[in-house]
């Protein structure tokens, strides 16, 4: 009696245990924990040998949905879900000698998903990270005049260091509040081809 009520608690855990992994998979990917709620349900699905139809449908459309990322300063901006894929990259004969020759020859590329700015940083969204206004730029760069200002202008009179920057700033005040496994970078020349 007493080695039989052993056996049933330990299948009665272990039964508590799968559905702990499933819900805690569902709850995490609420939460925008898309890296943490994958492994809770790979655990799920190696402890119970099954799948939830339910968790990789939500799983599917969550990884493939645009994100609105808010700064603590409420600023918004949208990131844009991109399916990977392959694709020609460089310039193609049916362009008819418009090509440069850093643009040769075409060649295939393949890339995984990824996401991108739904638009170029504005200059709201510069002085929001990095604190500098559009005429702070263009004095920076010696510049004497500014092509359009306004929020949702884009920010120019910015070096790639600067913009290695802003994506530093980007990822330190949004730390532990993207999806784990997320961070900001410039895009890749492919990624940038691909995505326009």
């Amino acid at each position: 009696l007493i080695l039989s009520s052993i056996v049933v608690s330990i299948y009665f855990m272990n039964a508590q245990d799968n559905s702990y992994y499933l819900t805690k998979a569902f709850e995490l990917l609420s939460e925008g924990n898309v890296e943490s709620a994958e492994r809770h349900y790979s655990v799920y699905q190696k402890m119970t040998n099954q799948s939830d139809a339910n968790f990789e449908l939500i799983l599917k459309e969550y990884k493939h949905s645009n994100m609105a990322i808010n700064l603590p300063s409420g600023e918004t901006f949208v990131m844009v879900f991109v399916e990977g894929g392959t694709f020609m990259m460089g310039c193609t004969h049916d362009q008819y000698g418009a090509c440069y020759d850093p643009e040769k020859p075409a060649h295939s590329v393949t890339l995984s998903d990824y996401y991108i700015g739904e638009t170029e940083v504005t200059q709201s969204l510069w002085r929001a990270v990095m604190g500098t206004s559009i005429y702070q730029q263009r004095n920076k760069a010696g510049a004497e005049f500014t092509r359009g200002v306004g929020d949702n202008y884009p920010m120019y009179f910015i070096n790639h260091s600067e913009a290695e920057e802003f994506c530093g700033r980007l990822n330190s005040l949004l730390r532990g509040k993207i999806a784990e496994g997320y961070k900001f970078r410039l895009p890749t020349e492919a990624q940038w081809e691909y995505a326009a």
